[in-house]
């Protein structure tokens, strides 16, 4: 093994360890979580009764999601997202968002607070005002609090994974939580935007903000979910693994260079949750109809000149037969 290789393996090995001593208390009395060893994972559900649902819940996420298990339901709607545009400057300190490492990702009560930070993800604390709504959420309003980063993906789609997976968590009034997520895999003759304003800005280390301009999140989830969303209810890929969460991954997987997935892989250091059984959810999805360029009268009036051309054909055609037996 060369001098630098080994270099980087003890690097690698060292960001492990740091990230397990860095996993603090949650203030719940439980002790540290990991991603890894003997508090990872596996041993969430063991570590304290608030942690329990980790390994007794029946809607656990994260999920693999199985086209044999869904079903297409055109009643779901679509998503609204009611996100403001981004401007170009940035004229108070309302329109700053702090972007940093956190220690767990659920979001404090009523989408308020300082999180601790502690190497478990990259995460970006968001400003109050904008939401989602429509689809399975019907009328109701989930406001988005927070967003954050797995690599690689928690999610799978028909057993595959994904280098990066993003989780823009929103909270309702009552409490209810609805996560939207969104896929993304390496193409290098594409360029994602929105990654790259994020990307440029990683923290460099655990706990010290970076204060970068709001990304264009509105047009990054129209783009995303362009082509619908699969809708399951599952719980925080994190302890506590509260259930009845709404998720929304969009069906369309977004594109980014393998160098912009390998930097946010180099900070998060496999944040991810292993696939938990299905049971008995079904997972629904939601394809938007494609807009057709012909009016419904022009339609009908074609179906009805069809219908006309194809009666006079047969007409013709008995026409033909009975003249041709008349004069045989």
């Amino acid at each position: 093994m060369t001098l630098a290789r080994f270099l980087l393996v003890l690097v690698l090995l060292s960001a492990r360890e740091v990230y397990q001593v860095c996993a603090a208390s949650s203030g719940d009395g439980c002790p540290p979580w990991s991603y890894f060893g003997s508090n990872g994972p596996a041993f969430w559900g063991n570590l304290c009764d608030a942690y329990k649902l980790c390994s007794e819940g029946q809607e656990q996420s994260p999920i693999n999601i199985d086209p044999e298990h869904s079903a297409v339901d055109p009643t779901l709607g679509n998503i609204v997202f009611g996100y403001h545009p981004v401007t170009n400057q940035l004229t108070t300190r309302e329109e700053h968002a702090t972007i940093f490492r956190t220690k767990r990702d659920s979001p404090p009560a009523g989408g308020t607070g300082v999180w601790e930070h502690n190497g478990h993800t990259v995460q970006m604390n968001w400003p109050p005002g904008e939401y989602i709504t429509g689809g399975p959420m019907l009328d109701k309003q989930f406001v988005l609090i927070q967003f954050h980063f797995h690599a690689p993906s928690e999610n799978h789609y028909n057993g595959k994974s994904y280098p990066l997976e993003i989780h823009l968590v929103h909270q309702a009034e009552d409490g209810a939580y609805a996560v939207i997520a969104v896929f993304f895999e390496a193409n290098n003759s594409a360029n994602s935007t929105f990654l790259t304003a994020l990307h440029s800005n990683l923290p460099a280390e655990p706990g010290v903000p970076v204060d970068i301009q709001k990304p264009d999140l509105l047009t990054f989830v129209q783009e995303s979910f362009r082509d619908g969303y699969w809708f399951f209810m599952g719980s925080l890929t994190t302890p506590p693994c509260i259930e009845g969460i709404t998720w929304m991954p969009a069906t369309r997987i977004m594109q980014a260079s393998q160098a912009e997935l390998n930097g946010f892989a180099g900070v998060l250091l496999q944040n991810e949750r292993p696939r938990q059984p299905l049971n008995q959810r079904v997972i629904r999805q939601y394809v938007p109809p494609r807009d057709s360029k012909f009016s419904p009268l022009i339609i009908l009036l074609s179906c009805l000149f069809l219908v006309i051309v194809m009666a006079l054909a047969c007409g013709g055609i008995v026409w033909k037969k009975m003249y041709i037996d008349h004069h045989l």
